[in-house]
C-alpha cells in the first residue's frame, strides 16, 4: 500500500510536531500519549463549537 501525500501536508506535520515536542520539553513532560492527545482534539473541537455558540 502506498501513501500520497501532499509536500506541504506533510511539511505543516513535520513542523507542528517539532513544536509539539519542544512545547513538552520546556514543561519537562514528555509527548503526549495517544490518549492524552485524542482527549486533546476532543476538547479542542468542542472548545470551537462553544466558540461558534457564543458569536451569536
Amino acid at each position: 500500500m502506498s501513501y500520497l501525500f501532499r509536500k506541504e501536508a506533510l511539511y505543516r506535520w513535520v513542523k507542528d510536531e517539532r513544536i509539539r515536542l519542544e512545547a513538552a520539553s520546556s514543561v519537562n513532560e514528555g509527548p503526549l500519549s495517544a490518549d492524552e492527545r485524542r482527549e486533546l482534539i476532543k476538547l479542542r473541537r468542542e472548545m470551537a463549537e462553544l466558540k461558534k455558540d457564543n458569536e451569536f
